[in-house]
């Protein structure tokens, strides 16, 4: 009689366990590398190295870091296409041109489709979205077109959003505010309280104004640079083709939520041998993604 009362309970059990979320036992932290490198448009490039050299060692570059989302800054859209063409384990998320108008320089996200599979995507320019100072054309370099996707990670179902700029040295303060609201709002209708990542490359250090906005309580973002548990490589980004010397500039920069913890946060340099094929260096970011934090 114990011996049947103890089948049935744990058959009991085990018809109650078959119930139960499988995210509840992936509750386990979720491993992710994320890369950000500032490409640099063939025009500016070309005197230190022709685009077909520099076109290789990115791609060879990021093959060997095997991210799971890279983020792009200043690329045109024949390097963009190479880069694509180079790198066939990774998808571009398609960005939407806004009004009709396609930027030569873009700031593009490429992710892992074996890993993440993309919710919703698309790109917008905060000019376009703000009132003041509209009759200002804003340059490529500026702060002016953001790009964003949602992605899905294909095993554990847990969604995060990732966000791709790049911005010029801004001494307008009111500017820079109406940019900081627009990203914010646009990013919280997308996100729903997802965790985000946000890659960003300056034109200055974190002096910049818009440093502190996104460390602030408006956005709830941290620099991984200075939470994660280990940091290594050069002090700088910004290595201006070799003629910078250190310390030089840090302008490029990884956000993210609190909800990511960043082990390890890497400036490895843009060069092979002597040569360099970006005029910054690249950041990799090896963290988790606590899912029981949301």
């Amino acid at each position: 009689m114990k011996f049947e009362q103890t089948i049935i309970r744990l058959f009991a059990f085990l018809v109650l366990l078959s119930a139960v979320p499988e995210r509840i036992f992936s509750a386990k932290p979720i491993k992710y590398r994320v890369i950000s490198l500032q490409v640099g448009s063939q025009k500016q490039a070309d005197e230190y190295a022709p685009w077909a050299e520099r076109c290789l060692q990115i791609c060879r570059k990021l093959h060997h870091v095997n991210a799971d989302i890279v983020a792009l800054q200043g690329v045109d859209s024949l390097q963009l296409s190479d880069i694509i063409q180079g790198l066939p384990e990774y998808t571009v998320v398609t960005t939407k041109p806004v009004n009709g108008v396609i930027h030569s320089s873009v700031h593009p996200i490429l992710y892992n489709s074996k890993r993440l599979r993309v919710l919703d995507r698309g790109s917008f320019s905060v000019d376009a979205l703000t009132t003041e100072h509209s009759n200002i054309v804003a340059d490529s370099t500026d702060v002016s077109w953001v790009y964003w996707g949602m992605f899905q990670d294909i095993k554990n179902g847990i969604s995060m959003l990732a966000a791709n700029t790049a911005m010029a040295t801004e001494k307008d303060a009111s500017r820079l505010k109406n940019w900081a609201n627009a990203i914010k709002t646009q990013l919280s209708k997308m996100t729903n309280k997802t965790p985000v990542l946000l890659t960003v490359s300056m034109l200055q250090d974190d002096s910049h104004p818009f440093y502190p906005i996104i460390l602030s309580r408006f956005f709830q973002l941290e620099d991984s640079r200075k939470t994660a548990d280990k940091v290594k490589g050069p002090m700088c980004t910004y290595n201006q083709w070799g003629q910078q010397e250190e310390p030089g500039l840090v302008t490029d920069y990884l956000f993210a939520s609190p909800s990511f913890h960043v082990s390890r946060f890497t400036v490895s340099e843009s060069r092979v041998g002597e040569r360099y094929y970006s005029s910054h260096h690249a950041l990799i970011a090896e963290m988790k993604l606590d899912s029981s934090s949301f």
